[in-house]
């Protein structure tokens, strides 16, 4: 009788979890032209890993990965211990402080992604807007363009958006 209560829930993960699983396995084995559907698949073995780890731009987005998910956390980390003790310190306007604080949390990802191309756009973003403005740069700065600054950027972002979770 327990088997086919679970029988169900075995089947849908079966179809939700493993076809995708295995498909994939099975594809990075074999090449396709995704222009022509029509032509097949082509059983080419190791060649497309081979291909992979030779490609500098892998490598460069590997490493990026690293120190993306390396800054953010640390950076949650140190951030969120003396938020989390300011924000239960009994200040007033705690419940208001912690509920706006939430905020970025609750954001969903696409909308925060907007928010923050918004806020960094090369030209007219209200970033650059500020700074120039304030004088500490003469000329809008591509903060999403240049390879120098849009890893940093990003970095700020993803910190913003995961921060209440740690802080919690």
């Amino acid at each position: 009788m327990g088997m086919a209560f679970i029988a169900p829930a075995v089947v849908v993960l079966l179809v939700v979890v493993a076809y995708p699983i295995v498909s994939n396995i099975w594809l990075s084995f074999h090449e396709q032209n995704l222009l022509n559907p029509d032509s097949g698949t082509r059983f080419v073995g190791l060649a497309n890993f081979s291909e992979l780890l030779g490609s500098e731009r892998f490598w460069q987005g590997f490493r990026n990965s690293i120190v993306l998910t390396v800054a953010s956390v640390g950076l949650q980390i140190l951030i969120a211990l003396p938020l989390a003790i300011l924000l239960n310190a009994g200040l007033r306007l705690q419940r208001l402080m912690r509920a706006v604080f939430v905020l970025p949390w609750a954001t969903p990802t696409f909308v925060a992604a907007f928010i923050w191309v918004w806020l960094l756009h090369g030209q007219y973003g209200i970033l650059n807007i500020s700074l120039t403005e304030m004088g500490i740069f003469s000329e809008p700065v591509p903060w999403l363009a240049l390879p120098a600054t849009a890893l940093a950027a990003v970095t700020v972002a993803a910190v913003w958006k995961g921060l209440p979770w740690v802080v919690l």
